[in-house]
């Protein structure tokens, strides 16, 4: 549960730090101090193993637990319980009264507007729109018997922080009890106000072109599937890192993916990132395991789309196998790359750093996959100032201003000689006849 990620999204009792990182009152997931009385062990157990055995569309991804995983993540959350004693009912579920008093309960309090409930489908709404709330007025609010101030912002306020506060005998609340903090009952209530039904003056409008309206449409995907839970994606994210404390252990920064990734690579790994290039290959010290969440061929190339739009990056066909090293500049590149001294953080293979080389927090992605995995031209602009595409970064800069360290390879060109760097590492892992043709 720790390690794989669970609790970037899902809280047990006192630990909550994601969420209190995040800034709200809720989690992502369901909370789950005391889901052992709530399942049994057969249904948990089948359902961290594969959640889309029992609901086509959760939105809860696979994290490919192995039996042996899911066995122990189920023994963990059975011990979850709340100590209550059971007591046997008899519920009467077969009786026809019961059933249609439950019907009635669930049509009267709307269940149907947030759960999918098989026959209906087609049920209205049960309570009022709020598309012109922004005009309601204060006469038109009941305030019940409180001692509440009569004014639209007391109101709303009010009603916010507690559903049930103007309930009376003649006045029957069905809106849940939603535990809204502060900040959260002003951002509600801010946007509340804004439901006028008014047009704006189109001065006031942003028009959106076709490559902004491909950026919203992913974005929403994105957030959809809580991506910034563990990654940091346009500044904002990466609350898993409550409970990671080295910063070497935590997902990667992804908002300049356009630019950085070839788009074929990127379909296959949010299509199957257990394959290989997955971050368990690139790289292989981290625990925090990247789900699968089942996303379809359209929210792939909405989030592609996504990604190239943050990049102002045009999504164009390309074919990346065509690429070849410079059989000149090849030999150098692999020169500087061992004078450079690589390798200490790069690592190869799934090798764990040697005794006396690099420690955890300063190993760098695995660059067998570069070539199948990273946009050559992206790796030029990282050489040249890494910090400028991803602030904050162990990489060094070793051309600062533009200028290189090597003054007799070939000229003291910093440009070629990050060229032939590129050209050296989009060669690793490859078949020895690819290199040997290159030279």
């Amino acid at each position: 549960m720790e390690s794989v990620g669970c609790l970037a999204c899902h809280s047990i009792g006192e630990q909550t730090k994601v969420r209190d990182l995040r800034g709200s009152s809720y989690d992502m997931a369901p909370e789950l101090t005391r889901v052992g009385s709530k399942v049994t062990p057969d249904w948990m157990f089948e359902w961290v193993r594969n959640p889309r055995h029992y609901n086509p569309t959760t939105k809860m991804p696979n994290l490919r637990l192995t039996e042996g995983e899911a066995r122990d993540v189920t023994a963990y959350l059975s011990t979850m319980k709340d100590g209550r004693t059971q007591v046997e009912k008899n519920l009467e579920l077969s009786s026809p009264v019961t059933i249609r008093r439950g019907e009635g309960l669930i049509r009267e309090y709307g269940c149907s507007g947030c759960h999918l409930i098989p026959g209906m489908e087609k049920e209205g709404r049960v309570s009022v729109s709020l598309s012109n709330f922004g005009r309601k007025r204060v006469e038109e609010m009941d305030f019940g018997d409180t001692k509440v101030p009569h004014s639209w912002h007391d109101w709303v306020s009010n009603k916010l922080k507690n559903s049930r506060v103007f309930q009376t005998d003649r006045i029957v609340q069905k809106m849940p009890v939603f535990a809204f903090n502060d900040d959260e009952i002003a951002r509600i209530r801010l946007f509340l106000l804004s439901q006028t039904k008014d047009q704006p003056d189109t001065r006031y409008i942003q028009a959106f072109d076709l490559k902004q309206q491909q950026i919203e449409t992913g974005r929403k995907i994105a957030y959809q599937y809580n991506c910034r839970q563990c990654h940091q994606l346009e500044n904002e994210g990466r609350y898993i890192s409550a409970i990671i404390d080295d910063p070497a252990f935590l997902p990667p920064i992804i908002t300049g993916e356009g630019k950085k990734v070839q788009e074929p690579w990127l379909r296959d790994f949010l299509k199957n990132p257990s394959a290989a290039g997955s971050p368990n290959t690139i790289r292989p010290w981290l625990k925090t395991r990247m789900p699968t969440f089942s996303l379809t061929d359209a929210e792939i190339s909405a989030l592609t789309k996504y990604f190239l739009g943050l990049s102002n990056q045009e999504l164009e066909v390309r074919d990346y196998r065509a690429f070849q090293p410079d059989p000149v500049l090849l030999p150098v590149g692999k020169s500087i790359f061992t004078d450079f001294q690589c390798i200490k953080c790069h690592p190869a293979g799934n090798a764990a750093p040697k005794p006396g080389e690099a420690t955890t927090s300063d190993l760098a992605p695995n660059l067998t996959k570069a070539r199948d995995r990273l946009k050559p031209e992206w790796i030029v602009e990282w050489l040249a100032d890494p910090n400028k595409l991803q602030e904050g970064t162990r990489m060094p800069t070793f051309f600062p201003d533009g200028q290189s360290p090597l003054p007799e390879v070939l000229g003291g060109d910093a440009r070629k000689q990050m060229t032939a760097i590129r050209d050296y590492v989009m060669s690793i892992g490859q078949p020895a006849r690819t290199q040997m043709s290159a030279r």
